[in-house]
């Protein structure tokens, strides 16, 4: 998974939660005292878990808008405050 290669380059631990009842899995990246939650789906979640903060970050369609691996890589970095965020 390209995501996980790219935190592994830049020193941030990942942990992947597969989630048992939809094809979504999780993926919690932690560097610097900071823990970011992102979601990869294939299928938008529903209103309830975005207003419910389900995930920090959602990689794929959500009702919402479009979030790119590329996006979620940048934006995840930025987050965890981890310098150099090029991939």
């Amino acid at each position: 998974m390209h995501f996980l290669d790219v935190m592994a380059a830049h020193g941030v631990a990942c942990r992947v939660y597969i989630a048992k009842s939809s094809v979504s899995k999780y993926v919690y990246a932690d560097a610097n005292g900071v823990t970011v939650k992102l979601r990869f789906s294939e299928h938008p979640p529903n209103r309830a878990q975005i207003e419910s903060k389900d995930s920090d970050i959602y990689v794929g369609v959500s009702s919402q808008y479009t979030c790119t691996t590329d996006m979620a890589i940048a934006a995840t970095l930025k987050r965890l405050g981890v310098q150099n965020a090029s991939n």
